[in-house]
This record gives structure tokens, C-alpha cells and sequence, in this order.
């Protein structure tokens, strides 16, 4: 079973001795730095699928993401996906986002991070080694064991593990801006490829053999793709994809499609869709995602 590349970070890479740093002023605490970066995390994820953040995203978070808009634009990359899950030897992820390079058109992939502290106060710390063990190693070569390198590693990973992407950013955003950190080439795919995760404690591996409740409306929001001619009429199914998406063709033209039995799973279908088209080395035209409402089929066009 796979393991998270953040978990193989702290156990293997880290070996279980937790990250702290002395001389650091400014960072705010943990546990409101968790708790907004989850909102912030979730209109990043927003703004990837649709294009804009949520509706009732608080105004602190909407300056947030409206710098990391501003970073963006300026190295010229334009979102396409998020949370897209990736796997490569023994590790897998969830890649925060995927873009892609307006004049090169080569797929970006995006690492977001969120600090209370401010630009200043971040840049300060990033390079600060862990007091408690200044240097790791990382595929034999000996690191300094910093915030940065960190967060190198986890973007190297997505990159490699996304077969389409070229190059990545690490986003960190701070109180009054939002910093891009280029994808550190030096960390190579044999890492990965290479890394045997250590076996979890019995307590852990306990908590996860242990069956999880399925939510209400996961049935709807995975729906099983019923065919071009149920959603439809005038489009054939050309190709498939995945379970839940297929090529659909008409008239010499041809889309990414997918869909969803409720108005709940939308947004779900519309995430599924974009990583599915990102991935692709020969995407289609563009991406319909059907919607059943009221005994109907509605489809949104969404690229």
C-alpha cells in the first residue's frame, strides 16, 4: 500500500524526530496555522476548478488567494486542476495543483503552503536547519533539514509522479503576499523510486484496516459514466478513459466527458474531469460535465 509522501518525509526522511527551529520570530501558532490553512487550501482548490474561490470565503482568505493569483500570473501560469492524486514506486500524493505555462503550454505542478507569518518573517526562517537534527539525508547525500528542503522534496515528487509535467512552484502564502519557490531539479526520480517506506505501528496500521464509513452522496458523486447516448443524444462514446470518463465524439469533434447524478457531486465531476485532461498527452477539444436534474441531463461546459 502506498504511502503519503508527506508521511514518508516525517518517518523515513525525518526518522520520527520532529522539525523545530530556535530564533524564529513571527510564525504564529500551530494550531490556527493548521486551521487557516485548510481555508485557505480549500479556496486554492476552488480557484483551480472553477476559476474563482466559494461563495462566503472569508475576506482575509480572498486577499490570500488573490496574491498567489498575482505570483502566478507573473510567471505566466494558468490553474487547470487540483488535488490530483499521484502514485510512483511505494509513495503517492495529492497534488495541491496542476497549471500550465501560457506560452509553452508544459504542465506546472503546484505545491501550496500557508504561514501566519509575514514575508519577511517566512524568508528569515526558511533556511533555519531543525535544532534538533540540522542535516538528513536524502537518497544518500547529506541536506540540510529545513523548511525548504522539505517542501522541495514534496514538489519534486509531484512532478515526477505526474507522467505530463515538466517543471513545479512551491506557493507559500504568508500574511501580506505570497512567495514562488522553483522546482529544485538536484532531487532525483530514483528517490522516490527507490524509498521503502518504514512499516506503520500496530496501532496505526489497526486504525487503517478498519472500515470506513461511506458518506451520503458518495454514490452520486462518483457516478458511473452511462453513456454518450443516456447523456447525450448525437454523441457516441469514443474512448475510455476511466470509470468515470470517456471521450465522446460527434460531428468530427470530440470532448472529455464525465457526470454526476446529483447537483451535490458537481464540483466533485468537475475536479475529476480537469485531472483527467491533465493527464492526457493528446487532450481533446474540451470537457462536458452532465449533470442529472429533475429527471434531466444538463451539461456544463467546462472548458
Amino acid at each position: 500500500m502506498p504511502v503519503g509522501i508527506t508521511t514518508w518525509i516525517k518517518q523515513d526522511v525525518l526518522r520520527g524526530i520532529p522539525f523545530q527551529r530556535r530564533g524564529c520570530t513571527g510564525m504564529g501558532n500551530p494550531t490556527t496555522g493548521i486551521q487557516a490553512g485548510r481555508k485557505i487550501d480549500t479556496a486554492f482548490k476552488g480557484l483551480c476548478v472553477t476559476g474563482d474561490v466559494p461563495p462566503q470565503t472569508p475576506a482575509w482568505v480572498r486577499r490570500r488567494i488573490a496574491a498567489i493569483r498575482v505570483s502566478l500570473k507573473k510567471v505566466g501560469v494558468v490553474l487547470r486542476a487540483s488535488n490530483v492524486l499521484t502514485k510512483l514506486g511505494q509513495l503517492k500524493t495529492h497534488i495541491d495543483g496542476v497549471g500550465v505555462h501560457q506560452k509553452s503550454g508544459k504542465v506546472v505542478v503546484l505545491e501550496l503552503k500557508s504561514t501566519q507569518a509575514s514575508l519577511a518573517n517566512h524568508r528569515k526562517a526558511y533556511d533555519i536547519p531543525c535544532s534538533l537534527q540540522p542535516k538528513v539525508k536524502v537518497g544518500g547525500t547529506l541536506v540540510a533539514n529545513t523548511e525548504r528542503m522539505h517542501h522541495a522534496i514534496q514538489l519534486a515528487f509531484g512532478v515526477h509522479s505526474l507522467p505530463t509535467a515538466h517543471t513545479g512552484y512551491v506557493i507559500v502564502s504568508a500574511s501580506d503576499g505570497a512567495a514562488l519557490y522553483p522546482l529544485n531539479s538536484g532531487i532525483a526520480l530514483s528517490i522516490f523510486t527507490g524509498a521503502t517506506p518504514s512499516a506503520p505501528s500496530r496501532s496505526k496500521a489497526k486504525t487503517a484496516a478498519a472500515p470506513k464509513r461511506r458518506r451520503r452522496g458518495t454514490n452520486i458523486e462518483r457516478c458511473t459514466w452511462p453513456g454518450a447516448r443516456v447523456v447525450a443524444p448525437g454523441w457516441r462514446d469514443h474512448k475510455r478513459v476511466s470509470k468515470n470518463v470517456w471521450v465522446i465524439a460527434a460531428k468530427g469533434k470530440e470532448v472529455l466527458a464525465t457526470a454526476t447524478g446529483s447537483p451535490r457531486g458537481r464540483l466533485t465531476a468537475i475536479k475529476r474531469a480537469r485531472a483527467a485532461y491533465a493527464e492526457m498527452s493528446s487532450p481533446p477539444a474540451g470537457i462536458h460535465v452532465f449533470v442529472r436534474t429533475n429527471r434531466r441531463w444538463i451539461c456544463h461546459r467546462v472548458k
